[in-house]
């Protein structure tokens, strides 16, 4: 099912973002931490 799986690629895009937007966010509060 081609559909399916274009559903469960965008679910992983979805969570590698989520992923990224956490690290930014530690990231950032690292480096306010640092100053």
């Amino acid at each position: 099912n081609t559909f399916a799986f274009g559903e469960s690629l965008i679910a992983k895009i979805e969570q590698l973002e989520l992923l990224v937007a956490i690290r930014d966010a530690t990231i950032n509060q690292l480096q306010d931490e640092k100053l």
